[in-house]
């Protein structure tokens, strides 16, 4: 059971709004603090033409490179964009073909760094595949032609071991196609009940108990009556469907987003109405039923949404508001209540909104900006966690500092190590500033006197919380050093004996 406890965090932003968020520290996880005093910056990724327009997709890797698939309306591409921690943004064209192509785009990262996209082919209406392995060029797949019936919604995702899936509606249709790593493609027979309209497709992969699972959430009517948001799962491989009915309270679920938590309970984002449209959740224990929530009940906002869960299970969801164009957050901590958030309101922005949490729980947005049709990204910004691995090596009249960078950079570059020393277990005060460096050799010292030292990290928020504390004591190398072994090449063979028994014997 994990221990948390709750601070108030203020979040200051870009576009002047000033909020106070409650934040869960994880006692039992040190690694998982946020300091008090986090912000948003907010990024143009690409403003080349009309960028991001109809949909955008985000994932983020293992490790912390985030990526962005995005359609080109202008020159009817699919294009992908990917910043490593750190670095500056990447901007590729995946798709050229002057199709349409990148039309309903979703993305997805395997383990590898390997990234897949699905995608509408707006021009020949077909559901494609590009692939681009970790280092190498893009590769295209045309998986399925949609009928007059079909629909140009997908939803991808990757497994444990690199399978691929594509979730598609044709001609009444809702399947899915499949491709095992180095494999060829299997298109599934479709999932009854599905409707003869169906969009706003999510889908997700559960691996629990030597099984896999696949988790589907879409909006189904019957010839254009009202819709009603649907889940439906099955047990891979030649597992039954199981349907069920998540809400059918009027117009809901044509932009739905699915994720599962550690324990294996159903979170879903969506839309409930039309132009008066709000944003509503809805949340299912495992082998429990489903409950709903209204998230934001402001007229026009959820038409455009993404869920993503932080490691914590506490859930996330990007909207728009529609009413006043702005791009818009909310945070729920697991047992805890929703709070709502203003994130960028230059402007009319927010639409085709993607989200994506990575391992230290940092928010990573993707969404168009309207009024200059650019794509631009948003991510939470808070001071670095605890330096790694801090080791302490004492020599004569020395001790040699090394350690390595936290885990976390808190979404800014680090700038800085402090670094602590005291006489004394638990005192401590700054012994110096440095760049960001990994070793830092400590000679303002005496022999036989035990110093405790504590490192921190820094970056443009400020400084974080110091590693834990360790000792080291300098001693006066007593063997003679390395020297005094040197002076026996200039000797004969019987001196040499002679000095190296006596040296033992002192040592005795």
């Amino acid at each position: 059971m994990r221990k948390c406890a709750y601070y108030c965090r203020r979040v200051g932003m870009s576009t002047g709004v000033l909020l106070m968020v409650f934040v869960a520290m994880n006692m039992a996880h040190p690694s998982c603090l946020r300091a008090s005093g986090a912000s948003w910056t907010i990024e143009t990724v690409d403003s080349a033409g009309d960028v991001g327009h109809d949909h955008t997709d985000i994932a983020v890797d293992d490790d912390g490179g985030v990526h962005i698939s995005y359609y080109d309306s202008a020159n009817k591409d699919l294009k992908y964009a990917y910043k490593a921690m750190g670095e500056n943004w990447v901007i590729e064209t995946a798709d050229d073909s002057w199709s349409k192509a990148g039309f309903a785009t979703s993305l997805a990262v395997d383990a590898s760094g390997g990234v897949h996209i699905s995608y509408y082919d707006g021009t020949h209406h077909t559901i494609n595949y590009a692939y681009r392995p970790s280092s190498g060029g893009w590769s295209h797949y045309t998986i399925v032609k949609i009928g007059t019936y079909g629909s140009s919604d997908n939803a991808i995702a990757v497994d444990a071991d690199h399978g691929v899936y594509i979730l598609f509606f044709n001609d009444t249709n809702l399947q899915y196609a499949y491709k095992s790593s180095g494999g060829s493609w299997t298109i599934s027979t479709g999932i009854s009940g599905a409707g003869t309209t169906c969009q706003g497709l999510s889908l997700a992969i559960e691996e629990s108990g030597g099984y896999r699972y696949l988790h589907v959430g879409y909006s189904v009517s019957i010839w254009w009556g009202t819709p009603n948001l649907k889940y439906a799962t099955k047990r891979l491989p030649y597992g039954a469907w199981n349907i069920e009915t998540v809400d059918w309270s009027g117009e809901v679920g044509y932009r739905n987003t699915i994720a599962l938590d550690s324990e294996g309970s159903v979170h879903m984002s969506y839309r409930r109405g039309t132009y008066y449209s709000i944003l509503r959740y809805a949340y299912k224990p495992k082998d429990g039923t489903w409950t709903n929530y209204t998230v934001d009940s402001q007229a026009q906002t959820g038409v455009y949404n993404s869920l993503a869960l932080d490691p914590y299970d506490g859930v996330h969801i990007s909207y728009y508001d529609g009413q006043n164009g702005d791009l818009k957050y909310a945070y729920k901590p697991k047992d805890g209540n929703w709070a709502n958030y203003t994130i960028d309101a230059t402007g009319s922005v927010g639409m085709y909104n993607s989200i994506a949490v990575d391992s230290n729980s940092h928010v990573h947005i993707s969404y168009y900006d309207d009024t200059n049709h650019e794509l631009k990204y948003a991510t939470d910004i808070t001071v670095p966690s605890q330096p790694l691995n801090v080791n302490a090596t004492p020599g004569d009249k020395q001790v040699v500092l090394t350690w390595d960078a936290p885990a976390s950079n808190g979404g800014s570059p680090i700038t800085n190590y402090t670094i602590y020393r005291s006489n004394v277990s638990g005192g401590g005060s700054i012994l110096v500033t440095l760049g960001p460096v990994f070793t830092y050799t400590d000679t303002a010292v005496v022999n036989d006197q035990t110093y405790y030292y504590k490192v921190s990290a820094s970056n443009s928020m400020g400084e974080g919380l110091p590693s834990g504390e360790i000792a080291a004591t300098p001693v006066k190398d007593k063997g003679g050093g390395i020297a005094g072994f040197e002076l026996l090449a200039f000797m004969g063979a019987a001196a040499a004996a002679l000095i190296l028994a006596r040296h033992r014997n002192i040592k005795r």
